[in-house]
């Protein structure tokens, strides 16, 4: 169970395809399993699929640096159809005017379908930022039978647990200068874990002696031992299930 206001965790019942979650830090999803967000498959997915379809159960925690109250750290978890879009978004700077900035993304993220791939959503976000400060951000999604699509701009970093995938990063600002978006696919599987982090978190981590631990609680250590105070920190894990 959530217990404090920085935790940002969400729950999407089944069916729900229209619901958005999002984290200002100032929000605090008091949902079952701890926090945990299950992105149910529908069933003509699961048709589709031989009846094996994969969906993310997915935790993610949000602190501002410290000696601030407003975050320039986002995260957005939304499901249309048979698609699941993740999304880390950090935005350059701190404060008021990254939390803005923020803000800004994730609203450009929550009305850009999902249904025309990933390569659309993110010129749309770019343009969404033109003339702010600009931001940093990993966008991906995830069908129904697993197949991952995903893009880094900056400095938001994805890891894996289980399938290697082949990341590759985008330079750029969204917002600002962004010559090419580089995206990335790979066919996930049942028990892959994602892990997507920020810049103020330390990427020395080796996370595949995490297998064991919880993604609420993976979250919560990866917190504590990795943070940098200095700077807006957010961990995202997602672990894939049939």
């Amino acid at each position: 169970m959530c217990t404090c206001g920085y935790y940002s965790y969400a729950s999407l019942p089944h069916g729900d395809t229209s619901r958005i979650l999002r984290d200002p830090i100032e929000q605090c999803w008091r949902q079952r399993r701890a926090g945990v967000a299950q992105v149910p498959a529908g069933p003509d997915v699961q048709a589709r699929s031989g009846g094996r379809a994969l969906k993310p159960t997915v935790c993610h925690l949000s602190l501002p640096k410290d000696g601030e109250t407003q975050n320039g750290d986002a995260v957005l978890i939304r499901e249309e159809g048979s698609r699941v879009l993740l999304a880390l978004v950090d935005a350059l700077g701190h404060g008021p005017g990254a939390s803005a900035v923020a803000a800004v993304a994730v609203a450009e993220l929550e009305a850009a379908p999902l249904d025309g791939g990933l390569a659309a959503i993110l010129d749309r976000l770019h343009r969404g930022l033109r003339n702010s400060r600009g931001a940093a951000a990993l966008v991906c999604t995830i069908d129904g039978a697993g197949r991952l699509e995903a893009c880094s701009v900056g400095n938001v970093e994805l890891r894996s647990v289980g399938t290697r995938l082949p990341v590759t990063l985008t330079p750029g600002i969204l917002g600002a200068k962004v010559r090419s978006f580089r995206i990335f696919s790979a066919q996930l599987a049942k028990g892959d874990r994602l892990v997507a982090f920020s810049d103020g978190i330390s990427a020395r981590s080796d996370l595949a002696q995490t297998r064991g631990i919880a993604p609420a609680q993976l979250c919560e250590l990866l917190m504590r031992e990795l943070r940098r105070p200095h700077d807006d920190a957010t961990v995202l894990v997602a672990d894939m299930h049939a």
